[in-house]
């Protein structure tokens, strides 16, 4: 575990004793600086990837790279779309359960999807282009090859 990862936690932990402690300007004070510095991060660590990667990924990668990170975002959309829309189905009922479930999927694919593919830009090696779910191209053999 990096110490980055430590400290986010630890600003994690900060956030959630705040909201469980009685209101006062000190505990405020820690929650606006932890949420401050979980959402700085959340920045800053995919700013310096970029800029790695900056001079070795082809416009290809790219575009492969944002088709990806696309996924959840628009998971996150759309599961806050209908976060805003009145819940389908009475209470109790299989309707209001499938909503629920669907809801939770959203929100899921949505969270674990763009930390993922934050991680992805932060982190590796910037020389190796973005595959990931890229189609393997079959190159046919030539003449020359000898097959």
């Amino acid at each position: 575990m990096s110490g980055r990862n430590i400290r986010n936690g630890i600003a994690t932990l900060v956030l959630i004793a705040s909201s469980r402690l009685p209101d006062s300007a000190v505990f405020e004070v820690l929650r606006y600086s932890a949420l401050v510095y979980i959402l700085g991060d959340t920045v800053i660590r995919p700013r310096a990837g970029y800029l790695r990667r900056l001079p070795h990924w082809t416009t290809e990668s790219w575009r492969w790279y944002c088709a990806v990170a696309a996924v959840p975002v628009a998971a996150l959309l759309v599961f806050l779309g209908l976060m805003m829309v009145h819940p389908a189905g009475a209470a109790h009922s299989t309707v209001r359960a499938v909503w629920v479930a669907v809801l939770l999927f959203l929100m899921l694919i949505g969270a674990v999807g763009t930390a993922t593919a934050i991680l992805w830009l932060a982190e590796g090696d910037a020389t190796r282009q973005f595959t990931a779910f890229q189609r393997r191209r079959r190159v046919p053999p030539t003449a020359a090859s000898g097959a």
